[in-house]
């Protein structure tokens, strides 16, 4: 398989397995707002970074 699009396939699963765990793992433990709004935040600009360079190396490396 073209390792171009094994990548991002690899990378999505393994960052939506990451935020799932993490996601229920902490939920429970962050018992102050502030802690949870901080837990969503990274998770959500984690998915955003990594969506930005995935169409990134699409667009310039696979021609």
């Amino acid at each position: 398989m073209n390792p171009y699009i094994l990548f991002p396939v690899v990378w999505i699963v393994a960052n939506g397995v990451y935020s799932v765990v993490m996601y229920l793992f902490m939920k429970d433990r962050l018992y102050k707002e502030k802690y949870a709004i901080i837990l969503k935040t990274s998770l959500i600009s984690l998915w955003v970074i990594s969506f930005v360079s995935i169409a990134l190396i699409l667009l310039f490396l696979v021609k």
